[in-house]
Parts: C-alpha cells; sequence; structure tokens
C-alpha cells in the first residue's frame, strides 16, 4: 500500500512537471500566441515599413489589460520609444508610422478581413490620463480610428477586400505624465490576423 502511494505521488509529480514544463516552453516565434489555419497570416509577417523612426514590432509577452492577461504580439511604437524607466513602450510626440503591403504588385489582393485586438496594460508609465490613437489607412486613404486608454481593449473587424496596402498611425492624442515627463503609451497588439 505504501508503494503504491510513492508511485502514485512520483507519477503525478513528474506529469506536473512535464505539463508545467510544456506550459513555459518558449518556441522562439514571435508570433505563436495567436492559433491560426491555413491560409491566415498576420501583420508581423508581413514586413510592415516604418516612417519617422517608428514600425510595428513582432512581440511575444504577456500585459494586463482590464484586469485580465493578454499576450501582445505587437505593438507600434517609434525607434527609441522607452519610458524613461526603461520598462513601457511609448508613442512619441510625433507618433509612429507605419505601411504594410497586403499584396504585392500585379497580385490580386487575397485578404479579405483583418482582425485587430488592440489595447494598453493597466500599469502602463504614462496610462493614468492618457490617450492614445490607433488610425487605419487603406490605400493611404484614411479609413477609420480608434482612441484608447490604459486597462482598455478593443476587437475591431476591418473589411481589406481588394485593398493593397494597410496603414497603421499611432497618435498622442492626450499625453499621461510620469518623472516629470509626458508622453503616451505604445499601442500594444493582441491579435492582428488576416484572413
Amino acid at each position: 500500500m505504501i508503494m503504491n502511494i510513492f508511485k502514485h505521488r512520483l507519477v503525478n509529480g513528474w506529469l506536473s512537471s512535464l505539463i508545467l514544463a510544456t506550459l513555459f516552453l518558449d518556441t522562439g516565434n514571435l508570433v505563436y500566441a495567436q492559433a491560426r489555419r491555413p491560409g491566415v497570416s498576420s501583420l508581423a509577417e508581413l514586413g510592415c515599413q516604418g516612417s519617422n523612426r517608428s514600425n510595428y514590432f513582432a512581440a511575444n509577452k504577456d500585459f494586463i489589460v482590464g484586469f485580465e492577461v493578454f499576450r501582445a504580439v505587437g505593438y507600434l511604437k517609434t525607434s527609441q520609444g522607452l519610458t524613461p524607466d526603461g520598462k513601457s513602450y511609448e508613442l512619441g510626440y510625433n507618433g509612429s508610422r507605419t505601411a504594410c503591403r497586403l499584396a504585392s504588385p500585379g497580385e490580386t489582393p487575397r485578404f479579405r478581413t483583418l482582425s485587430l485586438a488592440i489595447g494598453i496594460p493597466d500599469d502602463h508609465a504614462y496610462g493614468k490620463g492618457s490617450v492614445s490613437r490607433l488610425s487605419i489607412y487603406k490605400d493611404g486613404q484614411f479609413y477609420e480610428y480608434k482612441d484608447l486608454t490604459a486597462g482598455q481593449k478593443v476587437l475591431w473587424i476591418i473589411d481589406v477586400t481588394n485593398t493593397r496596402s494597410i496603414g497603421l498611425a499611432g497618435e498622442c492624442i492626450r499625453p499621461g505624465s510620469a518623472w516629470n515627463t509626458q508622453g503616451c503609451p505604445a499601442i500594444y497588439f493582441f491579435e492582428d490576423l488576416l484572413e
């Protein structure tokens, strides 16, 4: 009987360790947080081109937004956009702009929708009182914008049928302050799927 209890504890301990190791295993793929079907892509895979020393950067990190944990797959920020504590990304006063090609020249656009889940972490250094804006441009023409505050997550489905390129522009609408400086949080992406 004691031997059975010992075996049971040994097997359960080994199994628990295996499950935990599997959960914390990092594959090194920066966009693995998004489960996808064949034919689905992400902005991070498109090689977006930034301007104004900014870009869309791939990520693979957990953040708390609205008291829930989400895995960020990307963020829009300036190239030197770190808060003074070095822990958070920011938009900067000139904002952040990038454009992503959805179809090569001569190629028929194949995507129909862009699903974005965007937000700003609850504890961002510049989060208190700030407003960051994400504007979308389709083939260079303004489409729509969403304003974000710390702790807010927005799901945004965009029709990209016959769209050759998508532009993302992050703006600091109302800066927050920390360490006697002002700024706006970068815009974090928790989903950026093209179908």
